[in-house]
């Protein structure tokens, strides 16, 4: 009888909030307000930030609506920097969007964000691991992916690492060839002055 009453619906509800499923706190926000519940801003709050996070998303599958999506994303997380389960979430989709826009700088920061609230989302760790490849900061991509061979270890994350440590090797030959080629320039060109 008691899991029934308003009070405890709305203690449902806001906890569905603070665990990021928006989803689910408006409908049973909607619910106690339908049987004569106060709800008030709870309610307001979760809508806004549902009708953002789907516009988001909505713009973000439209290619040419990356600068709209982005700034769908930015009023999400202003709506309750408190709300850091949610915050992950917006971190996450606007880290997608970045890279999917190529700016894999942005991504990259955005997914250490969303890093900083859930330190072992897998996840997130194997897309920040990627894109810090695609960016060529192999040692940071390495720490993550031994973070993630720590947590769930499997051959996938060994290859990558494995391919890593390779990709390494072969641009620091290539950084040192460069370097000699430059020096063995300069030095004739000393010669000849």
């Amino acid at each position: 009888q008691v899991k029934n009453t308003p009070q405890m619906r709305l203690a449902e509800g806001v906890l569905c909030y603070y665990d990021g499923d928006i989803d689910a706190a408006v409908m049973i926000l909607e619910k106690v307000e339908a049987g004569g519940g106060e709800v008030g801003e709870w309610l307001v709050k979760s809508r806004q930030m549902r009708d953002q996070f789907l516009l988001g998303n909505n713009l973000g599958k439209q290619h040419q609506s990356y600068s709209a999506a982005l700034e769908a994303y930015d009023k999400c997380l202003e709506l309750d920097p408190f709300n850091s389960a949610y915050m992950g979430k917006v971190f996450w989709r606007r880290a997608l969007l970045h890279e999917a826009h190529s700016s894999l700088e942005k991504a990259e920061a955005d997914l250490t964000a969303a890093m900083a609230i859930e330190p072992e989302n897998l996840r997130v760790l194997t897309k920040r691991a990627s894109v810090r490849i695609e960016m060529k900061q192999y040692e940071a991509a390495l720490q993550d992916l031994e973070v993630l061979e720590g947590l769930q270890p499997s051959k996938e994350s060994r290859r990558k690492i494995e391919a890593i440590l390779k990709e390494k090797a072969l641009e620091e030959k290539r950084l040192k060839e460069e370097a000699e080629k430059k020096k063995a320039y300069e030095e004739r060109k000393g010669e000849r002055e």
